[in-house]
């Protein structure tokens, strides 16, 4: 097995190839994999949500402390998200659809106490576990809970306290760097040190140049471009090793409160798959879920919205973006759908859009009728995330409504529908002989 981690990381460049980070990187896994005892997942008591986030939770008038989801602290006014999302016993990693590096906070919450105040969650498993709570109350947190945040004075490193832990975010002195560097597994030190070198490679640089015109020509020009590359690696030097020193105290603070941290998540999956079948709880994750779907389509209608409001209401426009002429938009699925629903109520003049019955349409027809055959509804599929989309919903269909009587109120609206009424009359006819000449 150990040799196979040694190649999984080496082999895909080759041992010629392969750079002294890769071999740094290659042997801490070994060594962690060695000696990191996973089998305390087999209980639950040692199993620790953890969730980074720019969000504190709030105090309720009895005392209660309440995590609220993404459309709850936003009102139901935008965002998508009605479930609080976590992992177990590690701070979650960045990977191409999410970052959360930057977030300032991370809360610890004992698995066992947070289920005995809102019952398991809705999908389980070690990289990705999440809860869909009561939409009027949110998630209620244990007294046990642990909260990591920055510090407010620059006077400690860290602080490791009974109930949480704080850390510094600027102004490092030299010691505190070593400090934090001495903190640091073997590669992630060299990483800091090849980054603070400017010591990158080609596509390393590109990704760092960020396909920012103005500073990939300064770069460009730059007479020394290993001087270039570590001036803008200064201005992130401290965002870098904040982002180092707030996971280090994660673990401190894991360890404080009797938590193991895994190192390697994957590798104790199956005993939380284990308990996730025994306990009869989803974890095959959030991808492709009804929550999932409604989540992408309340995205994408509310930026189709907010992208109504901001065009004013000069009706070529309006006609261009929403027929995706001239505007540059590439549109398909759900998204498509959406706008082609937005186009039929003009048509027809329909002042108000129930998104949330078109939502559970969707749902049924892309499920190929499994969801509409075990549940018939959202409400049926999951009391929480019914409520919060109707909610959510009522603010789309209200934003709607309102764009709809600007458009009235500004007298062209009857100029749009003719147009959309034209474009619909000749699209349909297309349609129709090109299904002849098949």
């Amino acid at each position: 097995m150990l040799r196979s981690v040694f190649y999984d990381i080496i082999s895909p460049k080759g041992i010629v190839m392969a750079t002294k980070y890769d071999f740094l990187k290659a042997i801490q896994k070994i060594h962690d994999i060695e000696y990191e005892n996973f089998e305390f997942m087999q209980d639950t008591k040692n199993w620790c949500f953890v969730r980074a986030t720019d969000v504190l939770p709030i105090k309720t008038p009895d005392g209660k402390m309440i995590l609220q989801t993404e459309l709850q602290g936003k009102n139901y006014l935008s965002g998508s998200r009605p479930s609080i999302h976590m992992t177990l016993n590690h701070v979650v990693q960045s990977h191409s659809l999410g970052n959360w590096d930057s977030k300032p906070y991370v809360i610890l919450m004992p698995y066992n106490d947070i289920i005995a105040k809102n019952g398991n969650p809705d999908s389980l498993s070690t990289i990705d576990s999440y809860f869909i709570p009561d939409p009027n109350r949110g998630l209620e947190l244990p007294t046990s809970t642990y909260i990591i945040r920055p510090s407010q004075s620059n006077d400690s490193l860290y602080t490791i306290s009974e109930h949480e832990a704080t850390y510094k975010t600027d102004n490092f002195t030299d010691d505190e760097i070593e400090t934090i560097l001495n903190m640091l597994p073997p590669h992630k030190r060299y990483e800091y040190e090849k980054l603070m070198n400017a010591d990158l490679t080609q596509q390393e640089i590109k990704i760092l140049l960020n396909n920012d015109k103005r500073l990939t020509q300064a770069y460009e020009k730059s007479s020394n471009k290993k001087e270039f590359i570590r001036g803008l690696l200064e201005e992130d030097r401290f965002i870098i090793l904040t982002q180092f020193l707030r996971d280090a105290v994660v673990k401190l603070a894991m360890k404080k409160n009797n938590f193991n941290y895994l190192n390697h998540p994957g590798n104790a999956e199956q005993f939380v798959q284990n308990i996730a079948t025994s306990q009869n709880i989803d974890s095959l994750g959030h991808s492709g879920k009804p929550e999932y779907v409604m989540e992408c389509m309340a995205q994408q209608t509310f930026k189709i919205l907010d992208d109504l409001e901001k065009l004013g209401t000069d009706v070529d426009t309006i006609f261009d973006h929403l027929t995706h002429k001239k505007s540059g938009i590439v549109v398909d699925g759900f998204d498509d759908q959406q706008y082609d629903l937005i186009l039929k109520n003009i048509k027809y003049k329909n002042h108000y859009i129930n998104f949330y019955n078109f939502y559970e349409k969707i749902l049924q027809d892309k499920e190929d009728e499994a969801f509409y055959a075990e549940y018939g509804t959202i409400e049926k599929y999951n009391k929480n995330l019914a409520s919060a989309f109707k909610k959510y919903c009522a603010n789309m269909s209200n934003k709607y409504e309102q764009w709809f009587k600007k458009m009235k109120q500004s007298g062209k609206y009857k100029m749009l529908q003719e147009k959309i009424q034209n474009y619909e009359t000749n699209r349909y006819i297309t349609l129709q002989n090109q299904a002849l000449e098949k």
